[in-house]
């Protein structure tokens, strides 16, 4: 045997290490994904439909008539691709589905754009759980597994935004000639002719002012850039919910639960002892001070500036408060010591809540509502209840906390949902307003006393302590929901009378130099204004559009004035 090629042998074979150097480690293999025609052919066409459906209903149409009917396309559409991927019906999902219904309807109902946008949050949220919830085996996932499993669910869909192109090139490549692809090539044709109908109609109504009319009318005024637009829209939302249906398919959302609990509980002991000391002295001096008025306030302190010296500090240590307890629930092992200590937390949390609670309403009393107002004591709600569920799960590790607190979100926001926050706004705010005999706003004290004019105490007989109302800016902002407390029939009255004046006036004057006789005649318009003539000339503005799928309860009301 050749001693040579023995020894080559033996060095090839030997440790790196052996042979004086190592090799680079192989870098991993990445899998590309094959195209898959078939997907496309199954589901392909209920995802062009899907674009369609929702760019009809929601393409610059946010809270119009027709978003209760695009809530049912998104959950039919949901179901639908479950069950074509195998999935059966969960009869828990009849909840979610009747609270998704309600957020649709809300939305139709109401002006404010912050419920608006809220209520797509929860809707997509919910949409998410229940693909996830059906599609997937989730008995025995936690709070934690959930919320990572969404979150990875959507960041895998966008990531497989592209996948549909590469299906459908190589559905058609293998399909140019059979028989049973003409419904996917017909759908496919529609997709093609929207961009082109939408270009060629854009064209046409450049081209001539009579069927530019029509067009307007039928369209609400589209333009060039509407036209790109929806096209962007409907490649989008199709590549997007194709990449959903792809997630699905492929199973690439994992399942299986990991052992969060990991972590000795002296690390969380010792990290919240101190805290908790604290906590619960704070409590005894919140009880002392607010609850029990046994307390002395600081010089130069008034209860009104005490009231908002603390609130949002407040709300924000309680929703710190309820990730410590969560996090001392779901990652450190079980202890007596840490389960005293985290029912202590949340114990002293009431106590916080109730005193933001207090604080808000006393602030509320002195400088009357607003929406973040309305929002913080519904948000201090919301918290209470999810921290009875945390304290049950303390004691219960078998308790469905997720579920609980998804519950528990939907319901309290739906009804705050439906409960028109500027109507109420307004009909508190409005209703304190006090006029002169000329109707401007004035600032009168609504309850006075020498001995507490700086000081007034926290409770009285009547709930309002300060002055009137006076801040007609923020009155004038609110949305629609609150036209039937604003716009009633003497105000618009008044406003229109105002408005018929205002135009004579500029009729008359508009081509004369600046007198002394236009001077006064100008004059005696700002006399006519009326305190709420920005609202009024934006609401009737806005009502104008109300029609067709941008039809808005809320909105209608205002157009009886037109």
């Amino acid at each position: 045997m050749n001693t040579d090629n023995l020894q080559e042998t033996i060095v090839t074979n030997a440790d790196p290490q052996v042979r004086g150097y190592a090799y680079p480690p192989m870098p991993p293999r990445i899998e590309v994904r094959k195209a898959n025609p078939e997907l496309m052919k199954k589901l392909g066409p209920s995802a062009i439909i899907y674009a369609l459906f929702l760019t009809l209903c929601l393409y610059k149409n946010p809270n119009g008539i027709t978003y209760p009917f695009y809530v049912a396309g998104t959950i039919g559409f949901s179901a639908y691709i479950i069950k074509k991927l195998g999935a059966s019906w969960k009869k828990e999902n009849i909840l979610v589905v009747t609270a998704c219904f309600l957020l649709g309807i809300s939305t139709c109902l109401t002006d404010d754009a912050r419920i608006v946008f809220m209520n797509k949050l929860l809707l997509l949220f919910l949409n998410v759980y229940f693909i996830l919830h059906t599609y997937c085996n989730t008995s025995g996932w936690r709070f934690g597994k959930y919320v990572t499993a969404m979150c990875d669910f959507g960041v895998k869909s966008f990531g497989k935004i592209f996948t549909p192109f590469s299906d459908l090139g190589e559905y058609i490549r293998l399909h140019k000639n059979a028989k049973n692809s003409q419904v996917l090539y017909a759908l496919i044709g529609v997709g093609i002719s929207v961009p082109l109908i939408l270009i060629v109609g854009g064209l046409l109504v450049s081209a001539d002012l009579v069927f530019k009319d029509a067009v307007d009318t039928m369209f609400n005024g589209w333009d060039l850039a509407d036209i790109f637009g929806v096209v962007l829209w409907i490649i989008f939302y199709f590549a997007f919910s194709y990449g959903m249906i792809t997630v699905l398919q492929e199973k690439d959302i994992n399942e299986k639960i990991k052992d969060c609990k990991q972590f000795p509980p002296i690390i969380a002991i010792m990290s919240t002892f101190v805290i908790t000391i604290i906590y619960v002295l704070f409590s005894y001096i919140q009880i002392t001070y607010l609850f029990g008025e046994k307390g002395i306030l600081p010089e130069g302190f008034t209860y009104a500036e005490y009231a908002r010296e603390g609130f949002f500090q407040l709300l924000f240590v309680c929703i710190l408060n309820l990730m410590i307890v969560l996090v001392g629930i779901n990652l450190f092992k079980e202890s007596k010591i840490l389960k005293t200590i985290l029912c202590v937390i949340s114990l002293c949390t009431f106590v916080m809540i109730a005193s933001s609670a207090y604080r808000m309403i006393l602030y509320i009393r002195f400088y009357y509502l607003t929406f973040l107002r309305i929002f913080v004591l519904w948000a201090l709600v919301v918290i209470a209840l999810l921290m009875i569920g945390i304290i049950v799960q303390i004691f219960k590790k078998n308790f469905p906390l997720f579920q609980y607190g998804l519950t528990i979100i939907t319901i309290c926001y739906i009804i705050f949902s439906f409960s028109r926050p500027d109507y109420l706004i307004a009909k508190v705010n409005v209703g304190n307003m006090v006029f002169n005999v000329r109707g401007y706003v004035t600032e009168e004290p609504l309850w006075y006393s020498e001995e507490n004019e700086n000081n007034l105490p926290p409770m009285q007989e009547q709930f309002f302590l300060g002055h009137s109302y006076t801040d007609k800016w923020y009155i004038n902002g609110l949305c629609a929901d609150a036209a039937p407390v604003i716009m009633t029939e003497d105000s618009v009255k008044a406003y229109q009378e105002y408005d018929t004046f205002k135009k004579e006036i500029h009729a008359k004057y508009e081509e004369e130099v600046w007198t002394d006789e236009k001077q006064a005649a100008y004059k005696e318009i700002t006399k006519k204004e009326t305190w709420n003539k920005t609202y009024m000339e934006r609401m009737l503005k806005e009502a104008e559009e109300c029609k067709g799928r941008k039809y808005n309860f809320s909105k209608a009301f205002v157009k009886q004035f037109l």
